[in-house]
Order: structure tokens, then sequence, then C-alpha cells
């Protein structure tokens, strides 16, 4: 494979992509245009609510570009917020063997798409669509008869798990186009990081810090506290739990803000010495969050279409209880073992799951078989794939 040359196309730094690319760029000749350059107003008006920059270098290790964005209204949270024509230009004259596009659904990934296939460069598409994440079925059966047409007509896909092979399959993308390359996070880093807040003593000190003690039992939401990830019905759970079970051994954290953060508050005023809200965390922060917790609780009901914060914990050796909108759970849950799964929306499951895995929680080997998982769910397992789809789409290679 040495000797490709790459073009690919994101709408804006992602951490989760940096790790990525940089690992590539030992094996091919790659560049990433960025669509969209994401200020700290911009991370905040994306559901963060808090203006931040990643405290992670998301640029050091390989070539990249900022296109000039030209949208009225540049930014993230819509289609038309990442219009770049200028990818046109470039890829005429760059000569690439393919272009990655990173999805659809962003009009600089459309002008990307037709770009290269106007210019004989081969497309390669890596997405997360899924067919349970969100969208009606009305939409879905809407979307049959252009999808069917479009699709099929990309070069290869990119699958990160088993919802997305669906989604591909459904629309009528052959089979032999589609190349398995998981989401996935920089495991080995997260890992180091969190046997690092164990040995520095910091994950015990946040425990410390918010009146957690050794022998108690912590679960954690992490993530933007918006809608679709229905932190309400973690806490409200969590309270149940708290009235059935008369324990005061167990307590919530919740990492992360958003629009609903007042609101929830309020919501948990009664259980405040139980119910604890980090507000935004970093990157950098979180594996001392994931070590001073037991268990991840991902509850959304729409819009999830994987749900990274579970290969987060799983790299820090912490099972998740995740809701069965969730894009990661065909993938990642293994019933018991790796973790548990609910309806989402039913409250009353949710308690039920966080009671038993409060009950089975010390009688389970849970580490070694999260590792385990995600010896399939790596950088490196992402990275093959993408290169068996980069030479499916050449005679060479």
């Amino acid at each position: 494979m040495v000797g490709y040359k790459v073009g690919i196309i994101l709408s804006h730094p992602i951490q989760y992509y940096s790790p990525w690319f940089r690992y590539l760029s030992k094996q091919l000749d790659i560049e990433v245009f960025y669509a969209h350059n994401q200020s700290s107003i911009d991370n905040a008006s994306s559901g963060f609510k808090t203006e931040f920059q990643w405290d992670i270098d998301l640029f050091d290790g390989y070539k990249y570009r900022w296109l000039n964005n030209i949208a009225r209204k540049p930014g993230i949270n819509s289609f038309f917020g990442c219009d770049t024509p200028e990818i046109d230009e470039i890829i005429k004259r760059s000569k690439f063997d393919a272009f990655l596009v990173c999805g659809w659904n962003y009009k600089a990934y459309i002008q990307a798409i037709i770009a290269s296939k106007k210019n004989n460069v081969p497309v390669i598409i890596r997405g997360d669509s899924n067919l349970i994440s969100g969208r009606s079925h009305i939409i879905n059966i809407a979307r049959f008869i252009p999808y069917r047409i479009l699709l099929p007509l990309i070069d290869a896909y990119l699958y990160v798990g088993k919802l997305n092979k669906e989604y591909l399959l459904y629309y009528g993308v052959d089979q032999k186009k589609i190349f398995f390359s998981p989401h996935f996070i920089d495991n080995e880093l997260f890992t180091r990081s969190a046997q690092e807040a164990i040995d520095s003593g910091r994950a015990a000190d946040l425990r410390g810090e918010l009146g957690i003690s050794n022998d108690s039992f912590v679960f954690l939401f992490a993530g933007k506290l918006l809608e679709r990830k229905r932190p309400q019905d973690f806490i409200m759970a969590f309270m149940e739990l708290i009235n059935k079970r008369d324990d005061n051994k167990i307590h919530a954290i919740i990492a992360g803000d958003g629009p609903l953060r007042r609101e929830l508050e309020l919501l948990s005023k009664r259980h405040s010495s139980c119910i604890h809200f980090l507000g935004f965390c970093n990157q950098s922060k979180m594996p001392a969050i994931y070590k001073s917790s037991n268990i991840l609780v991902l509850p959304s009901i729409f819009g999830e279409t994987w749900g990274l914060v579970v290969n987060e914990a799983f790299a820090c050796g912490i099972p998740a209880i995740v809701s069965d909108r969730c894009g990661c759970a065909p993938d990642l849950i293994d019933e018991g073992v790796t973790g548990f799964t609910f309806k989402a929306g039913d409250r009353d499951s949710l308690c039920e799951i966080m009671s038993l895995a409060r009950d089975c929680y010390h009688a389970r080997n849970f580490v070694e078989p999260l590792g385990a998982k995600l010896k399939n769910y790596s950088l490196e397992k992402a990275s093959i794939g993408f290169l068996e789809a980069l030479g499916a789409t050449h005679n060479k290679g």
C-alpha cells in the first residue's frame, strides 16, 4: 500500500480521528482537509454549553489543510454549515489515488464526492448511519428509492459496526464494496491514562473530593446534557434505585454540560449528597473519572449512532449499561459480560438493570472481556479495513 496518495475530508478536527490520521500517515501519503475551524464558541453551541478547546494535540503527525468555508452560517450543526467548493479544484489537480469522505451529512462532503467522481478518483465513505438511532420509519421509506440509486454508485464503504452494515445493505450497497473499519478510540492511551490515574491517586482523590467512600458504588453518565441523551432518565432511575434499596453506598456522577443542566440539578436536589455534577470535563480528565466510577450508563433515546464513551469506558476497565437505541449496543455489549442493555426510555427497566449491576459487579470479572472486546474495535482494525477498501478500488495492491 506504500505510495498511495489519499485525500480525506472531515467536517472539523475530532479527537477520535486524529490518532487514526497519524497512524495512516505512516503507511500512506495522506492529506486531511477540514471544512470548518471550530472555535470555542462553536463548541459551546454544538451542545457542550461550555466554551473550550480540546486539551490534546489534534494536528501533530499528519498533513492537514483548512478549507475556505463560505457557508452563510458556518458550523457543524446543519448540512449547509460546511460549504467548501474549492475542494473541486484541489481534487482535480492533486491526483489522489482515492478520497475518503467521512459521511454525507454536510454539503462539503457532497462536494468532495462529486469532485472525486468527476475526476475519476475512487470514493470511499466512512459513516455510521443506522436504521434505529432516531430516524422515523417514514423517513427511511422516503429515502429508500433515492438511496438505493445513489449509494451503490460509491466505490467502497467502511462500516463501523453491525447496524451500520445493515443500513448499507438495506439501501442496496453490494456486500463486496463493504469493509469493516470499526469505531474506535485510542485504546492504548486510555488504558495507560487510566492506570496512571490509579497509580497517582487522582481517581481516589476525585472520590474524596465528592465525598464518595472507597466502598461505594458509582454510576457514571458522561456526555452532553441534551434531551436525546436522556440524562433525566439516568437521574430518575438512580433516584428510584435509592428509594427501593435504601442504600447510602451508591452515587451518581454526571460528567458533562449542556442546556438541561439547570433542570437536572433541580430534579436531583433532594439527593444532592449522592448525585454529583462535574460540568464539562476535557479529554485528559476522563480516564480518572472512569476509574472513579464502577459502571457507565448511556441511556440515549435517539441520535446515538454509536456512543464512543462506551469504548472509552471499556479501555479504562469499566463496563456499561446501554440503551437499545445506541448504535454500539449489538457490537460492544455482551449481556452480563461486558455490560447490559435496556429498552430506551424505560426508566423502570433501567433501574432494574442498575440494581442488577450493583449486585453482581464484584462477583464478575469484567476487565478481561472488555479488553478482549476492544481488540476488534481498535485503531489497527479500522486501518486494516480502510487499506482493504483502498486496495479493492485499484488493480494494484
